[in-house]
This record gives C-alpha cells, structure tokens and sequence, in this order.
C-alpha cells in the first residue's frame, strides 16, 4: 500500500509540472526605441504598431539614443518579436514601414 501511495504521489507531482510548465515556444520580446534627429515643424509624432497605438514622440534629439532605455525625448516600447507594421502619424502626414525585431533592443530613427 506505501507504494501505491508513493506512485501515486509522483503521478501527481509529474502531471501537475506537465500541466503547469511554459511552453518553450513562446516568442521572446525585444524593445523597440524610436527618435526625431530634428525638428520638422509637425509637432508629435503618434506611433502605432500593428494597428495599436503604442505612444508619442513629443521631442527629437540630435544624437542617437545608446540603447533601449526609456526617456523623455524617444519612445520605447516592449513587443514582441517578429516583422511589424509600424505607422507613425503628425499633423504633416501619415507613414506605414515595415520593421524586423529579432534582438533585443532596436533603435529607430523616425526622420
């Protein structure tokens, strides 16, 4: 009888990881940083990624940000990997580009 209890024990214990562990194949995240270099009279720039609005640039900056740490000037933003739709929108016009996120920190100049 301890043995079946024992068994059983282990039969539980193996179900519950099997039933709880993560899949191995979920797709990582990256972060995305996007900037202005400059100026261009527009005012802030809406981004949207695969039609959801993600945040504003509200200011551009002349050199470009080192990394994907978060500021006040660019706009960083936490995705998951893979080909996205980006479309960034002002008061001036509306641009759609295509962008690939296969590391972990990629830095966008807008214009």
């Amino acid at each position: 009888m301890k043995q079946l209890t024992i068994l059983g024990f282990t039969f539980l214990l193996l179900l519950n990881y099997s039933c709880t562990k993560e899949s191995s194949s979920s797709t990582p995240s990256g972060k995305i940083t996007f900037w202005i270099s400059r100026d261009n009279g527009c005012g802030y720039v809406d981004v949207s990624i695969d039609s959801t609005s993600v945040g504003q640039i509200t200011n551009w900056q002349a050199i470009a940000p080192s990394s994907c740490t978060a500021s006040k000037i660019s706009l960083t933003v936490t995705t998951k990997r893979g080909k996205k739709s980006v479309t960034f929108k002002n008061v001036c016009g509306t641009a759609t580009v295509s962008i690939d996120l296969n590391s972990d920190c990629l830095v966008y100049k807008v214009f």
